[in-house]
């Protein structure tokens, strides 16, 4: 919407000199969102004078008058272009006639908005005239509002100057190839991310705003969700968590194995130390009066005693506002898994895991796994491992980007692992997570490819076992033709529970749950789900997950039931189970087949039936008890393979 505002008409009369003079002013202003912002160059003012000989002279004011007016350098025209200088100025004129005579026009303010907002529609440079509303490329002392937008603005360095100010909107990004000079106004709302890719110290005397909407209840007393947050600032004190209030503010002390409540406005916030507050309400924290957080930090952990059960656990953070991803970070003594304490679906609290050297994070608190990338200011768990009482942590801007989402970037995958199970354990809204890869390369011991667990009290657990060590990510080699791997649970009541299996990747393999107490064998390819009743408390031999290999075979088409298979230009046989009874019908598509081999399993792997076929349909009735069995038909150059249950 254009407004256009014209000045009072003054018409004067003066004998013999002037019949009448008129005086227009155009002032162009444009609003966006509650902001202004101004045109660059300014309308032209004018006045319109009947006379002759006329003279004209325009002066200039800070105030609405014509008193100690400062005459304007060659301003002697009937029209005047005031300068695009940000701010409000008064303008008027001096016209003088034939007979020395002179009249003064009424005066008018001009007002010229240095507000800019990026639109980014051309590119990602910022001194790119047309990426900015109004055109133009805003000074050190513009207002300057940056939204979410397609492109985001890239810049050498940032200075602002005094009155000055740059305003990060929530989802949107800024990139900085260089440190930041503020003697003005920085803020960066909830959901923002500014990543500086060059060393140097942001300096400045101006002030610096990090804001994060967090939730709560409870009111005076505070009951409802932790949230984990460093502070983002070289300089803060515990008022920017309001400490001194009802609000829960807290540290862990390793040494100690304790946490420590902060509850007044003047202790120092350590950067890189790892804090949560809990308020009573939907609240806005925020982080203010110093520069941002820059370049290179290392940050020291401990490992303290022999007996506390959490020794060697450092809660540290995330010291900028941006993504900071955990595989590059440098880790001296430390284990390359990462613990996050988050909210799940339901709003409890939960830990979700990540491993850097696999490359795979759980999903308990969100319907997408955990990656690498750790959201800005973000608190988590690291640990120095038995041997060490030391360790340190060290980050820099290389590690840094943006992303929209807190869990999104690059993530391996379960195509990623010859074998690999995402196992969850659901208790209605309530659920944990136990994650099993295997790999050639990886071995059975405890070592930097597994993760161990972070329970959570009152809600189900599910984790596997290696010596005292509760694993919830266990990497295991890919040695065998047979792994059996416990699992265990912790259960909070006597009720129904249930196995979800929703991410599983085999290659030529198969797992099987095996429910003991039930005398159960569910093939997880076949039925992802299995649910069961079970008494409270830690239950450590019902269940096992069995992991068969076919090491060494040729393997190429799994068959299903009435399904024919193309292979190589030659139909695969199409093998058929009667009922849950161990009768299995094969036939061969073939007028003459070659001649098979046809070998049974049994779930342990061993090899419990061989014969060879050369008929083109055949029956085969297995005598065997109730189970999982694997058929196998092999000429020399195909195999071809099917899972068998029996349930009489």
């Amino acid at each position: 919407m254009f407004k256009r505002n014209f000045a009072k008409l003054v018409k004067t009369f003066l004998s013999n000199c002037f019949n009448h003079i008129h005086f227009f002013q155009f002032i162009l202003i444009f609003y966006f969102s509650g902001l202004l912002f101004g045109q660059s160059t300014p309308s032209a003012l004018s006045v319109v004078v009947s006379g002759s000989n006329l003279s004209y002279q325009w002066y200039s004011n800070t105030v609405n008058s014509t008193v100690n007016a400062t005459v304007i350098n060659l301003a002697t025209y009937e029209s005047y272009i005031p300068p695009a200088t940000p701010g409000t100025m008064y303008y008027f004129a001096v016209v003088q006639g034939a007979c020395g005579s002179e009249v003064t026009s009424a005066v008018v303010s001009v007002e010229i908005s240095d507000n800019y907002m990026w639109n980014g529609t051309e590119s990602s440079d910022w001194n790119t005239a047309s990426n900015w509303s109004p055109n133009g490329i805003p000074s050190i002392t513009s207002q300057i509002y940056i939204p979410n937008c397609p492109h985001s603005p890239l810049k050498s360095s940032l200075t602002i100057a005094c009155g000055g100010s740059v305003t990060l909107a929530s989802g949107s990004n800024l990139t900085i190839d260089g440190a930041i000079t503020n003697n003005g106004i920085l803020t960066v709302e909830t959901g923002a991310t500014l990543v500086q890719t060059g060393l140097g110290n942001n300096t400045g005397s101006g002030s610096s705003k990090v804001k994060q909407m967090i939730t709560g209840s409870g009111g005076s007393t505070p009951n409802g969700r932790f949230w984990y947050l460093g502070t983002p600032m070289q300089i803060s004190v515990s008022a920017d968590y309001k400490a001194e209030t009802s609000t829960v503010l807290k540290f862990f002390n390793e040494p100690t194995c304790a946490w420590e409540e902060i509850n007044d406005a003047t202790t120092p916030i350590q950067v890189g130390q790892g804090y949560f507050v809990q308020s009573g309400t939907i609240d806005t924290i925020e982080f203010s009066g110093g520069q941002l957080n820059n370049g290179d930090y290392y940050f020291p952990c401990t490992r303290t005693g022999s007996v506390n059960s959490y020794r060697g656990f450092n809660l540290v953070s995330n010291p900028y506002v941006s993504y900071l991803d955990f595989n590059q970070a440098i880790k001296t003594n430390i284990l390359p898994t990462m613990w996050y304490r988050t909210a799940d679906q339901s709003g409890g609290m939960v830990f979700d895991t990540y491993n850097s050297m696999t490359g795979i994070g759980t999903s308990v608190g969100n319907v997408e796994a955990v990656t690498s990338l750790i959201p800005p200011m973000q608190s988590f768990w690291v640990k120095i491992p038995a041997g060490y009482t030391t360790g340190e942590i060290g980050f820099a801007n290389e590690m840094r980007s943006h992303h929209s989402l807190g869990f999104e970037g690059l993530r391996n995958t379960k195509n990623d692992f010859p074998i690999f199970l995402r196992m969850n354990l659901i208790d209605q809204e309530k659920k944990d997570q136990f994650i099993v890869v295997m790999d050639d390369h990886l071995n059975s011991l405890v070592d930097e490819f597994d993760s161990e667990k972070m329970n959570i009290v009152g809600y189900p657990q599910i984790y596997s076992s290696v010596g005292n060590t509760k694993l919830v990510i266990n990497a295991l080699p890919l040695s065998k033709l047979k792994t059996i791997v416990p699992i265990s649970v912790n259960l909070p009541s006597s009720k129904f529970y249930q196995f979800q299996f929703d991410e599983v990747h085999l290659d030529n393999a198969s797992i099987i749950l095996e429910d003991k107490q039930e005398n159960i064998f569910q093939d997880i390819s076949i039925d992802s789900c299995y649910s069961f009743y079970s008494n409270l408390g830690m239950i450590n031999d019902r269940f096992f997950l069995h992991f068969n290999s076919f090491i060494g075979l040729t393997a190429s088409a799994y068959i299903h039931p009435d399904n024919v298979i193309e292979e190589s230009g030659v139909l695969a046989p199409v093998i058929t189970q009667y009922g849950l009874g161990g009768d299995v019908h094969i036939k061969f598509e073939e007028v003459n087949p070659t001649e098979y081999y046809l070998k049974i399993f049994d779930m342990s792997g061993e090899l419990i039936y061989l014969t060879t076929i050369r008929e083109s349909e055949t029956t085969v009735q297995l005598l065997e008890a109730n189970g999982l069995y694997f058929l196998e038909l092999n000429d020399g150059h195909r195999v071809f393979r099917k899972k068998i249950v029996i349930a009489n």
